[in-house]
């Protein structure tokens, strides 16, 4: 399963969708830092494009100026605990795990 909404931070809301599914969720990992490092893929992706094709953003309507705000927004969002990543495994009740 791949899904995104919002979270608590031992995962409650996930484990309660996987639960009314039949699971039962036998292990969580929490990877906040694989998200910051992805915060900082993109804003250094944005960097290189805005110095060897800023023509090609404008044309795609990609608004340079905005995202400095949008990425601390999310940086800030990871560290108040509303956005995040996180591994669940889970397995059907009744079967065996490993």
């Amino acid at each position: 399963m791949a899904d995104s909404w919002p979270t608590t931070p031992d995962c409650t809301d996930a484990k309660a969708f996987l639960a009314a599914a039949g699971l039962r969720t036998v292990r969580t990992e929490p990877h906040d830092r694989a998200m910051l490092r992805m915060i900082d893929q993109i804003e250094a992706g944005l960097n290189l494009l805005r110095m060897t094709a800023p023509a090609r953003l404008t044309m795609a309507g990609i608004d340079l100026d905005a995202a400095p705000a949008v990425l601390w927004a999310a940086r800030t969002a990871v560290a108040d605990g509303v956005l995040g990543y996180a591994l669940l495994v889970a397995v059907r009740e009744g079967s065996r795990s490993g």
